[in-house]
């Protein structure tokens, strides 16, 4: 069992990906719980490389700050054009000051 982490730096996230994956059993139940934690976290983590708050890439892409919370802790799954929208603002530039 892998020891809780606040998921705050690169280096605990990646760490948290690897004991995941390691810890959990795929299977079909599994899978979709599976991959929204896994995109969750990668999404908190180019966030946090690139610098960004939560509620400056939810003002970017039209959304609250509590959904972006909820996708990058894995609770709710990313609809499809929000997960398009946020990938624009985090991989490209960020318009909203």
């Amino acid at each position: 069992m892998h020891k809780p982490r606040t998921n705050t730096n690169v280096l605990e996230i990646n760490q948290s990906l690897i004991e995941l994956m390691a810890e959990w059993r795929i299977s079909e139940k599994d899978d979709e719980l599976i991959f929204t934690k896994i995109v969750g976290l990668q999404l908190k983590k180019i966030r946090l490389i690139k610098g960004y708050t939560q509620t400056r890439v939810a003002k970017a892409i039209n959304i609250t700050f509590q959904q972006i919370q909820k996708y990058e802790r894995g609770t709710n799954e990313v609809k499809s054009i929000n997960l398009k929208n946020y990938l624009n603002i985090l991989m490209f530039h960020l318009t909203i000051g």
